[in-house]
């Protein structure tokens, strides 16, 4: 008989019963947590007594300093947890109470006995702080219209947002007369401020006009508040308002774009003229003058409108503005020009050939000048004409793809005056000559 219990066949089935028979005591285990980890008096908050298994019956806690607004019944789910690297998942129950604290500080949320998994457990009770309540300050509450969810939703989507939970977890809302119930809910906490957010779908599809009444209560107390009146604009006006600001710079950038590039590869009507062409940067040149020009206006909108304006805003506006000068008048309307010079005439037609041209003759220019500028590792070259001692028309490398082949011959026709230093002050003083 001794053998045959030491025989591997014998020993398998008697393991396998034991751990069968230890597994159901630790799906008796039942606890309890609280939602909020730490509510507020006067506000409503739920008890939840958890176990590993279903929980077949349960018996009714004695509340003692709570107050039970109602009973939400069974839930269950699934949790995940990664452990060392390990990922596992497990499925989680629940029997769930909606309490309320009249006072504020430390209570017990008392114990009870449930039937798990067939097995009677019982759980003692949990310590929680309760936090004071808010009754010196008046709740907050305020219905919009939120355009957003309206339009990823369809129809008309309004938003109450409270600045503390109300007492009913689902709060009505009289549109119009008739009561509604909330679509979602959300909750944020930002900066220690609580918000409950509720949306709800009214009737109808176009602009109208309604008037809101929540049906709220906090701690107990009706909250009383005047009728919100929500004004509804037509959806498409908000949709044409929101893009406009993507669709009209780019609109542009592409029409001045091939304006440019039409006109600086049309054939020049004399069969020896020397006409310019302009490189990648002229056209890179092109797009950030219109987005300074336009970040300049949005500056400008915000200092004129009302209210405190910081000192960053002016700043910003200044920057902003001097860009667009510099770039509009002076390499625009200076550097970026398009020139054809043809049997002793030589036409320059300024922001790369899209302005006025002016025609000049050949013998009317004392000479010619040469600058060299330097930036970010690469070098520029600049000529200039002279005109009765000023500068009149000016050739940069950096725009011109052909400027070496222009510059000879624009060389040939006026005498060379020699080199000089870049001379910033007076490039700003030519912006607006």
């Amino acid at each position: 008989m001794e053998k045959n219990l030491c025989r591997p066949g014998f020993a398998l089935p008697l393991l396998m019963a034991l751990l069968f028979a230890a597994a159901p005591a630790h799906a008796q285990e039942l606890g309890i947590e609280t939602v909020p980890s730490q509510p507020r008096a006067l506000q409503e908050f739920e008890v939840r007594y958890t176990a590993g298994g279903e929980i077949e019956s349960i018996e009714m806690p004695c509340w003692g300093a709570l107050t039970l607004v109602r009973e939400l019944g069974r839930t269950s789910g699934t949790q995940t947890s990664v452990r060392d690297g390990v990922m596992t998942r497990s499925e989680t129950h629940a029997y769930r109470y909606l309490v309320r604290s009249a006072v504020g500080g430390e209570l017990v949320i008392p114990g009870t006995t449930a039937v798990v998994g067939g097995q009677t457990c019982r759980c003692d009770g949990l310590r929680v702080k309760i936090l004071p309540a808010l009754v010196s300050v008046q709740p907050q509450c305020r219905i919009v219209y939120d355009s957003a969810v309206s339009r990823r939703m369809g129809g008309h989507i309004l938003r109450l947002t409270c600045d503390r939970r109300p007492d009913r977890r689902e709060p009505l809302l009289a549109v119009n007369g008739e009561e509604v119930g909330p679509l979602m809910s959300g909750y944020s906490e930002k900066n220690g401020l609580e918000g409950f957010v509720y949306h709800y779908r009214v009737a109808g599809d176009g602009p109208g006009t309604y008037s809101c009444v929540p049906r709220l209560s906090f701690g107990g107390r009706e909250f009383a508040a005047e009728p919100y009146v929500v004004t509804v604009k037509p959806a498409s006006a908000a949709v044409s308002f929101g893009r406009w600001w993507l669709y009209v710079p780019v609109g542009a950038l592409l029409a001045l774009w091939g304006a440019v590039f039409v006109r600086d590869h049309t054939v020049a009507a004399g069969r020896n003229a020397v006409v310019s062409r302009f490189s990648w940067r002229g056209y890179m040149l092109l797009a950030l003058a219109l987005l300074f020009v336009g970040f300049s206006a949005v500056f400008l909108c915000l200092l004129f409108a009302p209210g405190a304006k910081p000192f960053a805003l002016y700043l910003a506006a200044a920057v902003m503005l001097f860009g667009s000068c510099w770039l509009v008048f002076g390499e625009l309307r200076r550097s970026a020009v398009r020139l054809c010079l043809d049997a002793g005439t030589l036409c320059v037609t300024p922001y790369m050939g899209l302005g006025m041209t002016r025609r000049y003759d050949m013998h009317d220019f004392d000479g010619v000048t040469t600058s060299v500028l330097v930036s970010r590792g690469e070098v520029y070259e600049y000529r200039y004409l002279l005109k009765g001692g000023r500068r009149e028309v000016r050739l940069s490398s950096c725009y011109l793809k052909n400027y070496a082949w222009l510059s000879t011959a624009i060389g040939a026709c006026c005498p060379d005056r020699g080199e000089r230093p870049m001379d910033f002050w007076l490039e700003l003083k030519e912006l607006f000559r």
